[in-house]
């Protein structure tokens, strides 16, 4: 072949690649990947691509030939050049993943302190930083008209120690910094639910039993009156609030769902009863609470 009708390095590297690479030609490859930096960048780029393309087409055949000679240098470009492979094809892996599976159900427990009160921990009547605290309550293990619907115990609220008398709270602080300042394909949400029960009292009381979330992009100053900061400009709130049907037999269902901020690095998650009608006063006994939970989630439904 003359040097007109010689083949170019382009053009040998593909036939290395296609297993094509006549000894003549092998040679003249050699010399070129050896006097030429641009070229060997080239090589690695082009088989690479190569490399990729059989292990997605499930080729069965290795990606580069073994029609080099086996020096140092060659087996010292082979390794290099399998690392390469490898290392790009987890990355083309991985990217890809992420990229089809965006959508995939996120269901991620966010984690609380005794939340079906099994533990049978001191509640504080002040702010704390891990566990209950806020007005009195305690965990008994109920009576067989009104058994805990999970586990063996239950919350009892008890008794309002702090204004407004006429409603029990009980807050625990918690942590959503390993979810916070992450990148995110999709919004990302904050359930949280529990189970509540009341006996019937008289007619002239009745109460009202709430769930409540806040979301704090700082950890949130907690004081005295226990009342989470509604003001802030990073404070974001989510609460609901149902009617207890007084029937010791029926425990009743309160949730929410709640967007979560990108900065949300904290929270406060508040359960209480409240009392109203003319008798009202400030003891909550016969109200019970049992299995709180909260989760992070992509899917804006429970």
């Amino acid at each position: 072949m003359t040097a007109a009708n010689q083949k170019s390095a382009r053009e040998l590297i593909a036939d290395l690649c296609d297993g094509l690479l006549q000894p003549e030609d092998r040679v003249r490859l050699t010399g070129l990947l050896r006097e030429d930096p641009l070229l060997q960048n080239e090589y690695l780029d082009q088989t690479m691509v190569d490399g990729l393309l059989r292990y997605e087409l499930g080729v069965d055949r290795p990606t580069i030939p073994s029609q080099f000679v086996d020096s140092p240098r060659n087996n010292l470009m082979k390794l290099t050049l399998g690392t390469l492979v490898v290392a790009l094809m987890v990355s083309v892996f991985l990217s890809g993943y992420w990229w089809f599976d965006q959508n995939r159900l996120i269901d991620m427990p966010i984690q609380l302190s005794d939340y079906s009160f099994e533990r049978d921990l001191d509640i504080s009547a002040t702010p704390i930083l891990s566990g209950w605290y806020g007005d009195e309550a305690k965990s008994v293990t109920g009576e067989e008209v009104n058994l805990a619907p999970h586990g063996n115990r239950m919350l009892q609220f008890v008794r309002s120690l702090h204004q407004p008398s006429n409603e029990c709270e009980l807050y625990q602080l918690i942590d959503l910094s390993a979810v916070s300042n992450t990148s995110r394909r999709a919004s990302l949400f904050l359930e949280a639910k529990m189970v509540a029960n009341a006996r019937a009292s008289g007619e002239k009381i009745s109460y009202l039993i709430a769930l409540e979330l806040y979301t704090y992009s700082e950890l949130p100053e907690l004081d005295i009156d226990l009342a989470p900061n509604r003001l802030g400009k990073d404070v974001r709130v989510s609460s609901h609030t149902i009617a207890a049907d007084s029937d010791p037999e029926s425990w009743q269902e309160v949730k929410l769902v709640m967007p979560l901020p990108n900065d949300a690095r904290y929270g406060i998650v508040k359960i209480s009863a409240r009392e109203s009608g003319m008798g009202a006063d400030d003891t909550f006994k016969e109200v019970f609470v049992d299995n709180v939970r909260i989760r992070m989630t992509n899917k804006e439904v429970f």
